[in-house]
Parts: C-alpha cells; structure tokens; sequence
C-alpha cells in the first residue's frame, strides 16, 4: 500500500505549520476570542459571589484592578493548542478522530484560557497589592494548556506516563 504525499505526516505538518503561520499574521490585528472569554469570566466571578465589573480596558473585581489587554482574551492559546495538537497527532491517520482532536482545540483553549484568567485574578488576590510579572501569565498559560494536550495526545498503547512526557516535552519546546 502506497502513501499519497498528502497523506505524509511531515507534509502535513508542514502545511499545518503554514496555516498556522497565516493564522498568526492575521490574529495579530483583530482580538477574536475577547466577546466571548470576557463575559464567561465575568459570569463565572458573578456566579461565585465576587463582586466584578467590566469597565473595558479593565475589570474590577473586589478591590483589585485587573487589566484586560488582548492576550486575556486566549488567541494565543487557541494557537499553541492547535500547533500541540498538530505537533502530537503528527503520526496520526487523517481520520474522523483525527480531526475531532483538531477541532477539540478550540473549546479546549477557551476553558483552558479562562481557567488562567481566573488563576491570574486569585494570584492576584493573594498577592494583592503586588503586581505579577508577564511570565506569571505565560507560566499559567503554559500550566493550563498542558491537560488539554493530554487529552489529545494518542496513547497507541502507551502507558499514559509516556503519554505526560511527550506533552511536557512540547509544551517546554513552545514556551
């Protein structure tokens, strides 16, 4: 049995990769996922009981101040999901489940952005009134998006502490 080129897994990627990379260009003007991430988080600190307040450039929740500037709002994590997925699922026949796994990335990098958005805001909280450094976000997005690799890594029989590794391994390669 032959395999058609567009059926090789390091064309693929190579294509992937160059979407990716459109996709890259074209998000860096346009914050596409802010009308949505904001009110979920506002919705969820409400749910809780916590006083917040959307102010645009900046919400209120309690007694803090907190910035909403457009990497709150998860482009980039939707990103970096989709190129771990793509990275992960390399050797992967193009099948249904293939794809699923692909397009699980958008909902995965939403709650997986919102789920650091919240950390952010009860870091925040407990250091109040200091301020975190941009790393802090990074280092929470990195800890965030690395469950929602997980479920898509295939096992292929593997034990599932392979499984974390080769997640590890991707996620230390992209931060």
């Amino acid at each position: 049995m032959t395999t058609s080129p567009a059926s090789s897994p390091a064309l693929r990627t190579a294509i992937c990769a160059a979407v990716l990379g459109v996709l890259v260009y074209l998000t860096q003007s346009r914050d596409l996922l802010r009308d949505f991430t904001r009110p979920v988080v506002m919705a969820f600190l409400k749910f809780i009981g916590m006083q917040a307040v959307d102010q645009g450039d900046l919400m209120v929740v309690g007694r803090l101040e907190v910035p909403w500037t457009r990497d709150c709002a998860g482009v980039n994590l939707l990103l970096l999901l989709l190129a771990l997925a793509i990275w992960v699922n390399r050797h992967e026949k193009l099948s249904a489940r293939y794809w699923f796994r692909i397009a699980a990335m958008l909902p995965a990098s939403l709650l997986a952005n919102i789920a650091r958005v919240l950390t952010l805001i009860a870091w925040r909280a407990a250091i109040y009134p200091a301020v975190e450094s941009p790393q802090t976000h990074y280092f929470l997005g990195l800890i965030w998006l690395v469950p929602f690799v997980m479920w898509i890594t295939p096992r292929s029989g593997r034990p599932t502490s392979h499984a974390v590794m080769e997640t590890l391994h991707a996620a230390a390669v992209v931060a």
